[in-house]
């Protein structure tokens, strides 16, 4: 699919969108696989004149994400300025981000799965897109793709330490297969509602229990260290100086979680209670 613009404006746009969604909707990607070894479909979009507002779009969007500044690009960020749009930049995103498949222009670590530049642009909108940063996550290759590392930095820096933000963070966290450092604040666990909304996305996976139990385990490595027992300690402690009664039950409860995790896999050391 190749898009050329040569005027730019919340009507192009709009319709430049429902083109795409109607495609994707009737199948066009799984009749694409010529694309790619995996299947997909390929998108390019080119400005005949310069974006409107690009370096708005750097700082908005791009900056400090190591993300390659392309038209492609450039047209997920502008399109999500305006807000009736953004409806159809979040069906383009849910239509175009499946398992398996690659931009066929990106390449080395650069390379992710099609649907990051506009799931990217949307959680930038406002809280209410962490769903599709989210849905985002779960579809990234995390034995192949680097791009999104810097995402949940980007993320704190740009709503600060709020529970809405949390699911997000963890979910980008279990996209990090590569084990590279998210460098996110090791206290986060600590902020009120913070372990809640980490209990109920862990709850709200489709996977069975003990699959989310892992992926628990997993994510708590990346939210505070890679000592188990030093992430008891400070699950404890963060549940003794919780004034608010649901953070405290939240935080007992994922430290209880987390203990039964770590005995299962026979860290019996690690034995103990809250009391």
């Amino acid at each position: 699919i190749v898009l050329r613009f040569l005027v730019e404006g919340e009507e192009r746009y709009s319709e430049a969108l429902d083109f795409i969604n109607a495609l994707l909707a009737k199948g066009y990607a799984k009749r694409a696989e010529y694309w790619t070894s995996s299947g997909g479909f390929c998108l390019r979009v080119r400005f005949l004149h310069k974006p409107i507002a690009i370096k708005q779009m750097e700082r908005a969007t791009i900056d400090g994400l190591g993300y390659p500044f392309n038209d492609t690009h450039a047209f997920f960020a502008r399109a999500v300025q305006y807000p009736a749009l953004r409806p159809k930049v979040e069906e383009y995103a849910r239509l175009a981000l499946q398992d398996y498949n690659w931009y066929t222009d990106l390449y080395d670590e650069l390379n992710t799965v099609p649907g990051t530049f506009a799931a990217t642009a949307l959680g930038f909108c406002g809280l209410e897109y962490m769903p599709i940063v989210c849905h985002y996550a779960s579809k990234i290759d995390d034995e192949h793709t680097y791009i999104q590392l810097a995402l949940p930095r980007a993320l704190l820096k740009h709503y600060g330490v709020v529970p809405e933000v949390i699911p997000a963070l963890f979910a980008l966290s279990m996209s990090n297969g590569q084990g590279g450092d998210l460098k996110l604040p090791k206290n986060l666990l600590a902020i009120s509602g913070a372990a809640s909304a980490m209990l109920a996305y862990v709850r709200g996976l489709d996977m069975p229990q003990q699959s989310q139990m892992e992926q628990m385990t997993y994510a708590l490595a990346a939210f505070m260290s890679d000592d188990e027992k030093k992430n008891l300690k400070k699950l404890r402690e963060y549940a003794a100086a919780a004034t608010d009664v649901q953070d405290k039950g939240a935080l007992t409860e994922l430290h209880n979680l987390y203990l039964e995790q770590l005995l299962s896999h026979g860290y019996d050391e690690f034995y103990g209670g809250l009391g």
